[in-house]
């Protein structure tokens, strides 16, 4: 990919609110294993009435494991990619200066001919790193906004089971809506991230 065509893609303002939607996702897929793992709980001092809401709540506890991991490699990758971003930025300011350089003082071309080089293939070089990083951050939340739609299908089935929870139906259906709402929210967030990715 040419050099012009990513600067924009390598903006540190643009990396820094990818990481913020991740961030923001990570904190609410932990919370959903809280969730998760209360409404074990509830489940089980219920007993057998309860098995189908146990079930559930025990494929919500893994699919928020999932989730988390998910999301902790998407951070990693946009930190390194706001790492490369950064380099990217300080290598066109030094480029610029030789360039510079080399227009006020044309007779030293062979002295600013190698360094020229040199940055130009730095440049290049970052440019093709963060092209493969842009390719990966798109496959990685596709992925996980599969994972998330997975997850919303077990809500709904948590839902489901809740209102077969006798006494405890109304308990139960809140902790099942917290975790639709929950998800669904992980959705919205992963979506707005896959669109600024396309701009």
């Amino acid at each position: 990919m040419p050099i012009n065509s990513i600067s924009a893609q390598l903006d540190m303002q643009r990396i820094v609110s990818l990481n913020e939607h991740i961030k923001e996702i990570l904190r609410i897929s932990s919370a959903s294993y809280l969730v998760a793992i209360n409404s074990m709980l509830i489940s089980k001092a219920s007993g057998q009435r309860l098995l189908g809401f146990g079930v559930v709540s025990s494929e919500l506890r893994q699919f928020s494991r999932k989730l988390e991991t998910a999301m902790i490699q998407l951070s990693q990758l946009t930190y390194a990619m706001s790492k490369k971003a950064a380099i990217f930025k300080k290598l066109s300011r030094e480029r610029h200066l030789l360039m510079t350089t080399l227009t006020k003082s044309p007779r030293g071309e062979q002295t600013m001919k190698l360094p020229l080089q040199n940055k130009s293939a730095a440049l290049l070089s970052v440019t093709d790193e963060f092209a493969e990083d842009i390719e990966k951050l798109n496959r990685y939340s596709k992925r996980t906004l599969q994972l998330c739609k997975a997850g919303n299908a077990l809500a709904r089935s948590a839902k489901i089971e809740a209102a077969h929870g006798g006494d405890m139906r109304q308990v139960l259906n809140e902790i099942a809506e917290q975790i639709e709402k929950t998800v669904l929210n992980i959705i919205s967030l992963l979506t707005t991230l896959r669109a600024s990715l396309e701009h």
